[in-house]
């Protein structure tokens, strides 16, 4: 049963790089875009964002069009805030720091303010693995 799991996971990692692959370890895997680029789809307090996966940003910032979609007004924001949380398969992070970027970011990123919460995460070729 296993090995049609993994087959199915490596099938859909290849079609939708950005869907989190849960292993038999809770962990979670993605595959790296055709641009180099390591991108998650995750649930920040129930709506899915897609990320791009950023290890150099301290924060999780948000382009202005996903800070709308989760409901936050743009025009009045406090760039500084905090989601209540933000979900990848079996990972929780709770009350996580984040910042919308004023200057328009296309890409919403995910940085080490959900990062850090990670037991580890690591890349190997064309895979990264993300550790609850």
């Amino acid at each position: 049963r296993s090995e049609f799991r993994d087959a199915g996971n490596r099938i859909y990692g290849e079609l939708r790089p950005d869907a989190a692959l849960v292993t038999g370890d809770g962990e979670v895997t993605i595959r790296r875009g055709g641009d180099g680029h390591f991108r998650l789809t995750a649930d920040v307090d129930g709506t899915p964002v897609r990320f791009l996966v950023d290890t150099g940003a301290s924060v999780v910032a948000l382009a202005p069009a996903d800070a709308r979609r989760l409901g936050f007004d743009t025009a009045t924001l406090e760039y500084g805030m905090r989601l209540g949380e933000i979900v990848a398969g079996p990972i929780r992070a709770r009350d996580v720091r984040a910042a919308v970027s004023r200057d328009g970011l296309r890409e919403s990123l995910l940085g080490r303010s959900f990062l850090d919460r990670l037991s580890g995460y690591e890349v190997r070729r064309d895979t990264m693995i993300l550790r609850p």
